[in-house]
């Protein structure tokens, strides 16, 4: 399993609205004559590797300091390791590339085989209006977002009020799938138990 290594905070350039009405969405795109680049299913795992109450108002909620996420997004494979050392501070993130995902699944489960993990399938649409990517992403059970991805941040936010889409601007950072599901008042250990029945057959084929 070959692999290349990175570091990244992010991109910079990529604007993130969630809470969006897809076929209102669609529409905007075909008046914009936005033409479709392409349509998959993304998957990933999430490892929760160490966890800390945060801060925040909802004390439920959790931060997560030090988590890994295997991901396969329209075949490509990347590992990411992301540590977050406080609440103050950006967080500290690197990538790794790899030719395959079952194989590094298999290999974190046997390696942190105490962690909880959670695995994920989500739709993409994504789409190219005048040489700026916009993907259409469908979390299950929850209402899809929009990423649109500018030439810089000026110019994803150019692209947003011309479409006036609407929805919200988020401005979280990734976050692993149990956060995102509870901060949307959902529970996610049904989705969770659901999801990771798919990936125990999907390992064993």
């Amino acid at each position: 399993m070959a692999a290349a290594i990175g570091d990244s905070r992010g991109k910079s350039n990529v604007l993130r609205i969630v809470n969006i009405d897809k076929d209102e969405v669609l529409k905007k795109l075909k008046d914009g004559k936005a033409k479709m680049h392409s349509k998959y299913v993304s998957r990933s795992v999430i490892f929760e590797i160490d966890t800390a109450q945060s801060n925040a108002l909802n004390e439920s909620e959790k931060r997560y300091n030090t988590w890994m996420k295997i991901n396969d997004d329209n075949g490509s494979v990347s590992i990411q390791l992301r540590h977050m050392p406080s609440p103050r501070k950006l967080p500290v993130e690197h990538i790794i590339s790899v030719s395959d995902f079952i194989t590094a699944v298999k290999i974190a489960r046997a390696v942190l085989h105490a962690v909880n993990y959670s695995y994920i399938e989500v739709g993409k649409e994504t789409y190219d209006l005048d040489g700026r990517s916009i993907t259409i992403i469908e979390w299950p059970y929850m209402k899809c977002e929009l990423s649109i991805e500018g030439k810089s941040t000026a110019d994803a936010m150019k692209v947003y009020r011309e479409l006036r889409i609407n929805g919200t601007i988020s401005h979280k950072l990734d976050l692993p799938h149990s956060v995102y599901y509870r901060l949307e008042g959902l529970d996610f250990d049904n989705i969770r138990k659901h999801y990771n029945k798919k990936l125990d057959r999907l390992l064993e084929e």
